[in-house]
């Protein structure tokens, strides 16, 4: 008897020697080597989410993905060291801004992906020189493909007419409206200063504070400062100056000037808590060294009225003689009105007073234009007396609205 011969042992993946007949499915060698599923719970347990996986075309053990890991867009590839083998891999991971410029663009172009273009933006305003239209150009694609919080870049190109966007004030403040719905502080600011400024609309200071409100509690502090003044002033809510103080003093904590320097008005009118020019002072001067010129100015103003801590009219006269050098026209006229009175720490020089009150006046200051007037008119400090040349001063002064100046004219 011939013994049975035990059965032929194939490979799966047995040569086939006609060349038009297919290979099984089961015995595909690129299947077996596909191993993309492995790339992506590898990926998912290094903390990526939303995960794309795609397998190189031209290198078998590299998988490309974009992911996210704590909130943030990633790309990057997986790379095994073996094609054929999970064992062994190295990630190579690129977030947020660090992606490429170029990778970013490709994302951003090539579909719906917003957040890439969101991120080019944000690329693009990081690097020096700042390419503006491109900056917007990325944030309006990434605006139009929901992501809100880019339309606040679209709305200051669109507010302003620049960056390669036409004007368009009502547009400008759909996207500030919508970035501000985002949680975008500075588009409820941006949206605020419009209706507070009536820009494309009527004025509209309750839904300026309102906005300027929501800012604040998204802590941009120059919006505190700006609705401090709505509940200081009343426009567009109650008056509380209790509220105003909290506002403002938070502000300036900040270091935001302007919220200083009204704080300091607060005090000097008595408006909510007892008049104090020493407190008023106090908070000019922090103004001032915030770089808000105003507090500068203010400060100034006290010293050269005898009302600093430490009177110094002289030191206010200085002070004050820069801004009117600088265009400031009150500032003129009071320096004119200290000169002419005189006090013994600032002496009494009416020829520099008469100057100051025509640099007032050339300013379009009225009180500074009638005290031209009065000077030609009574011949002080030097000036010719003669109403024929005081009357065109009285003229100018009373159509400003100084009604003295109307009375002096027909002198």
């Amino acid at each position: 008897m011939t013994a049975s011969r035990p059965p032929l042992v194939r490979s799966c993946c047995l040569l086939v020697l006609i060349a038009s007949a297919p290979l099984a499915s089961g015995c595909d060698l690129d299947e077996m080597l596909d191993h993309t599923a492995d790339a992506r719970r590898l990926l998912e347990g290094e903390r990526f989410t939303d995960l794309e996986v795609t397998r190189s075309t031209s290198n078998t053990k590299q998988y490309y993905f974009r992911a996210h890991r704590d909130e943030m867009l990633c790309t990057g590839y997986l790379e095994f060291a073996d094609a054929s083998t999970t064992t062994q891999y190295t990630t190579h991971v690129t977030c947020g801004t660090s992606i490429p410029i170029a990778e970013l663009e490709g994302l951003c172009e090539a579909g719906e992906n917003g957040e890439a273009c969101e991120v080019a933006s944000a690329v693009v305003r990081a690097t020096e020189p700042v390419d503006l239209n491109r900056m917007t150009h990325f944030a309006d694609r990434a605006c139009s493909r929901d992501r809100p919080e880019a339309c606040f870049y679209v709305g200051v190109a669109q507010n302003n007419g620049e960056r390669g966007l036409p004007q368009n004030h009502n547009l400008a403040f759909v996207n500030f409206v919508r970035a501000c719905d985002a949680g975008e502080s500075a588009g409820c600011f941006n949206a605020g200063l419009m209706r507070y400024r009536g820009d494309g609309s009527t004025v509209q200071h309750d839904v300026a504070c309102q906005f300027f409100e929501r800012a604040c509690n998204l802590e941009h502090v120059e919006a505190c400062a700006e609705v401090g003044q709505c509940f200081r002033d009343g426009e567009g809510v109650t008056q509380d100056f209790n509220r105003a103080r909290e506002l403002l003093e938070r502000a300036c904590t900040a270091e935001v000037g302007i919220a200083c320097t009204n704080l300091g008005n607060m005090y000097e009118l008595g408006q909510g808590m007892e008049r104090s020019d020493a407190q008023a002072f106090r908070y000019y001067t922090q103004g001032c060294s915030h770089d808000y010129q105003r507090g500068c100015r203010y400060a100034a103003w006290l010293q050269l009225h005898g009302r600093g801590p430490i009177p110094n009219r002289g030191l206010g006269a200085r002070v004050m003689a820069g801004f009117c050098e600088r265009g400031d026209a009150a500032a003129c006229l009071d320096l004119g009105v200290a000169f002419h009175e005189g006090y013994p720490d600032l002496p009494q020089d009416r020829p520099r007073a008469y100057e100051y009150f025509r640099s007032a006046c050339d300013g379009g200051n009225a009180g500074g234009c009638r005290n031209v007037g009065i000077y030609l008119r009574g011949g002080l400090g030097g000036a010719p007396r003669d109403m024929s040349l005081a009357r065109p001063f009285f003229q100018r002064a009373c159509a400003a609205g100084n009604q003295q100046a109307c009375t002096d004219a027909r002198g």
